[in-house]
């Protein structure tokens, strides 16, 4: 059995610095000093209830370092130092009742701090040295009546040595930390010398990400979203999980979710992002958990969320004169007078609440002289002859997105003066039996003279009502007294 000095006792004794061990082989710890004024070691032998003071006669504590282990493999604890006087050990044996003294040669307790370790196994307290100067071990391994001394190499013994048997061989290893290749620098005992080893040193165990998800996506813009998680975490864990927003669009909206005591999965809302956004997991062992790591973003923790579709008005495009005449928002549409026209839609992404509006103005007016609601998101509509420029506009909205509109202009060109050889202007009164219109003169380019074509154009461009109509003179038109100017 090899015994360590404890160094906190050492404060308690006043007949010098206290040692440890079992003097005299009865599985009890035993406690004694050297005490130097009379040349005497005072001995106390625990009895299990107290202790048992005797005096014991021995080789100097003075000698030198305090060494405590069983040089004899008897069970009992004995005592040596090394003199560097006349550079000997001096040996205290433990019969159980004192000590009998002796000297031992061996390998000098001067080639550096002396540690103690049974190296071969065979249940005797050994005594070893690093000796920096030529790099390798001075070893003293103990028959029970003296050192046999050896030169073992291996790695260096700078730094702050540690002894323990760390293969379980029976026989004592050495470590220590090596700062600059962060790895423990190890000597294994063969019993006849060392095997080197660099160990690495054993990493913080941290989370690991299983998985991060969209556990429920956002139906309004407005909308949080719902971010689930699962994380490997080490037993006994306590982890504390940060889900980080990153502000995908520089508006400076955003919040961070934060559960402390967080289980190993779970669900958070998040809310308050514009959408396209970006999330990152994090998972924090809390201190003194045995995975403490700060700060921790898990690989593989980062997550897009697009958000609710985008309403978008993906196409809107009339067409007059069958085919031959197109255009698409906003691109003006270019007929000639009395061309009718034909429009067409097609509307994506409108989800919840969808509605859309055709709306057409006689520039500039603008108030609607025609309004169409409750459309499908794809269908066309075709519309009358106009003889004024107006412009269509197309809204569509749901409870998602802001109104998306589109417009698209209807420009007006007179025929060309060859398409309209023979033309003869048609004057003609208009009454309306309502008195809605009371007197009204209007023109009109025909390419023959009828009240047919008056009657037309009266269906087509008055709201419903009777209307007389009468065909009067260029000069009636003009006149003040008959038709406005």
């Amino acid at each position: 059995m090899v015994l360590r000095r404890n160094r906190g006792l050492e404060r308690g004794g006043s007949d010098g610095p206290i040692q440890i061990g079992d003097l005299n082989g009865d599985g009890k710890v035993d406690v004694f000093m050297w005490r130097d004024r009379d040349k005497v070691w005072t001995v106390n032998l625990s009895n299990g209830k107290g202790f048992d003071s005797q005096i014991w006669q021995g080789a100097w504590g003075s000698d030198g370092p305090i060494h405590v282990g069983d040089l004899n493999g008897d069970g009992k604890a004995d005592v040596f130092m090394f003199r560097a006087s006349d550079k000997v050990w001096t040996v205290n044996l433990s019969n159980g009742k004192g000590f009998d003294s002796q000297i031992w040669q061996g390998d000098w307790g001067t080639d550096g701090p002396n540690y103690v370790g049974d190296l071969n196994g065979d249940k005797k307290a050994d005594v070893f040295m690093w000796r920096a100067s030529d790099g390798v071990w001075t070893v003293n391994l103990s028959n029970g009546k003296g050192f046999d001394s050896a030169i073992w190499k291996g790695n260096s013994g700078a730094g702050a040595v540690y002894i323990a048997d760390l293969n379980k061989d029976k026989k004592s290893d050495m470590v220590v930390w090596n700062a600059g290749d962060s790895a423990w620098s190890v000597n294994l005992s063969t019993g006849q010398g060392w095997t080197g080893a660099s160990w690495p040193a054993a990493l913080t165990p941290v989370p690991t990400l299983k998985s991060f998800y969209v556990a429920k996506a956002p139906v309004l813009s407005s909308d949080p979203v719902i971010l689930g998680y699962a994380v490997d975490a080490p037993p006994d864990c306590k982890l504390t999980v940060d889900i980080i927003g990153t502000d995908a669009n520089g508006d400076g909206i955003g919040s961070s979710a934060s559960i402390p005591n967080a289980p190993p999965s779970g669900t958070t809302s998040v809310s308050g992002y514009s959408y396209p956004a970006y999330f990152r997991l994090q998972a924090e062992c809390l201190p003194n958990s045995p995975c403490d790591q700060a700060g921790y973003t898990l690989p593989g923790g980062v997550l897009s969320v697009p958000g609710p579709p985008v309403l978008k008005i993906a196409s809107f495009s009339g067409s007059g004169n069958g085919t031959q005449i197109s255009a698409t928002a906003p691109n003006p549409l270019d007929v000639p007078v009395g061309t009718g026209i034909t429009l067409s839609w097609d509307v994506t992404d409108c989800t919840a609440g969808c509605a859309i509006k055709l709306q057409g103005f006689e520039t500039p007016n603008t108030v609607p002289f025609m309004q169409l609601t409750g459309l499908p998101v794809s269908g066309s509509w075709t519309g009358p002859t106009r003889d004024t420029n107006d412009a269509y506009v197309l809204t569509a909205t749901d409870s998602t997105d802001p109104a998306a509109t589109a417009k698209l202009p209807v420009n007006l060109t007179a025929p060309a003066p060859t398409q309209c050889a023979g033309c003869q202007w048609f004057y003609f009164k208009i009454v309306s039996s309502s008195d809605s219109i009371t007197s009204e003169c209007k023109t009109l380019a025909t390419y023959q003279l009828s009240l047919m074509a008056a009657q037309a154009y009266v269906s087509e461009m008055y709201p419903p009502d009777s209307y007389t109509i009468t065909v009067i003179t260029p000069d009636q038109y003009w006149s003040m007294d008959t038709c406005s100017p």
